[in-house]
């Protein structure tokens, strides 16, 4: 088992790791072959792609995490019902999602894009939400399941699919921001239907879901979504801002820096991709804070020896990178790539402990998030800018990521171990008690 675990944990690390080299790749011919203004444009259009499916798709995924890996080894027709019961929620956000993009798409265009002509981009941003929110329903499924060999098959197939369009379209001179946008979408819809073929059949039973379980769902994602829609308010707040307050261009100055910046984030999705199955049984056996500790003795080393390389070799970095089009960059991605190394830290795991235990916490979490992002933006985005957004990026993740580890320390200190809500009472599991005390031998 302890092999296993590493193993896992080397395949999605070393896979996504591959994976966003792959799609980093992508982003540099895009940010070559389009202007500043094109690369806004974009970056508009996969902020409110990323803050749909954050908003809607987080909670989803964590309501199937903390209750099906456990229910897979004890009944696994409730198991089968709770994830059936979150994919119908899919589908009914996704169709939310892409009605309320349509509408407001006048709206959006002269908020975010400078008055520019969107055309068909928000068409194809409201068809990427539902085709991101539909293709994380078959990955948590074999998260759940830790089938983590088919996860990152599916993750490769719409990673590369996306490199390739991306090759290919740059290569033929034919790049633009309605087909990088569009080469975006098609893919997750391929890796959707890649996933659903992986499926077993039991999956596709006659009976879609219980009302139990959807109410369940309901239960918990009550709060987690009203702390999502919240979040959703300030995930790409620093760019809505930008692009409100200045142009396509500075908005194409800031995410050249951003998506440098926040290539170790990639680590935290590792971590949760192996570790969110096993969070609810780490705190039930009260093991939880050893692990943290030993995660602690690993990252805070490892971080200060990489903010340190990112602040001697940055300048060189974006030079070559970008072929000397970002020169503006240099100094937001100091600062971003500090936050993201400190956010990376503190809160990995005790944000896995929050949404998964204690989901009120997430909604006063993220509202203090939106208060100080709304307010650090008029004040510094308004004055200063893409500059204004990095210092505020810091700010904001320092100070809320010793909020989360403080509460998140408390919460797993707590003796009822057992119960984690006001409704429910997670079943004793002595082969996981097994299992994660292998685990913390492998780590």
């Amino acid at each position: 088992m302890a092999d296993r675990t590493a193993k896992n944990f080397l395949l999605v690390t070393a896979t996504r790791i591959s994976l966003w080299g792959l799609w980093f790749l992508a982003l540099i011919l895009i940010y070559r072959n389009l202007d500043k203004n094109g690369v806004g444009l974009y970056t508009i259009c996969w902020a409110i792609i990323k803050v749909m499916w954050s908003c809607l798709g987080d909670p989803l995924d964590l309501a199937v995490l903390r209750r099906v890996p456990i229910y897979l080894r004890s009944d696994r027709p409730r198991a089968l019902s709770i994830i059936r019961s979150a994919f119908l929620a899919r589908i009914a956000f996704g169709a939310a999602a892409f009605v309320t993009i349509l509408l407001l798409s006048d709206n959006l265009s002269i908020w975010f894009m400078d008055g520019t002509d969107p055309g068909i981009l928000f068409i194809l941003t409201g068809f990427g939400v539902i085709g991101d929110l539909l293709g994380r329903s078959v990955l948590n499924y074999f998260q759940a399941n830790e089938f983590f060999g088919r996860y990152v098959i599916i993750e490769a197939v719409v990673q590369i699919g996306r490199f390739l369009l991306i090759v290919v379209l740059a290569s033929t001179d034919t790049l633009n921001v309605q087909n990088a946008v569009g080469s975006y979408v098609v893919m997750g819809y391929v890796g959707f239907l890649v996933g659903a073929a992986m499926l077993p059949r039991d999956v596709f039973g006659k009976s879609l879901a219980h009302r139990a379980d959807m109410l369940e769902i309901f239960h918990y994602s009550k709060w987690m979504i009203t702390g999502m829609v919240i979040a959703a308010l300030y995930e790409r707040m620093d760019v809505l801002m930008i692009g409100f307050f200045y142009s396509n261009a500075e908005v194409g100055i800031y995410q050249a820096a951003f998506q440098l910046a926040m290539l170790p984030e990639l680590l935290i999705w590792c971590l949760a991709t192996i570790f969110y199955p096993r969070v609810v049984d780490l705190y039930r056996t009260g093991k939880f804070l050893h692990w943290v500790k030993n995660y602690l003795k690993l990252a805070i080393p490892l971080a200060a020896i990489i903010v340190t390389a990112a602040f001697l070799l940055g300048n060189i970095v974006i030079t070559l990178i970008y072929k000397g089009q970002f020169p503006e960059s240099v100094q937001p991605f100091f600062l971003l790539v500090t936050g993201m190394f400190i956010w990376l830290i503190l809160t990995p795991l005790p944000m896995a402990l929050l949404a998964l235990v204690t989901p009120k916490k997430i909604v006063a979490i993220t509202s203090v998030q939106f208060v100080l992002m709304f307010g650090g933006g008029l004040l510094l985005i308004g004055q200063f800018s893409f500059i204004g957004a990095a210092y505020l990026i810091l700010s904001v993740r320092v100070l809320i990521g010793i909020v989360i580890f403080i509460l998140a320390w408390k919460v797993a200190k707590t003796k009822n171990l057992v119960k984690i809500d006001e409704s429910t009472v997670l079943p004793e599991n002595p082969e996981l008690d097994r299992q994660n005390t292998i685990l913390e031998q492998a780590l």
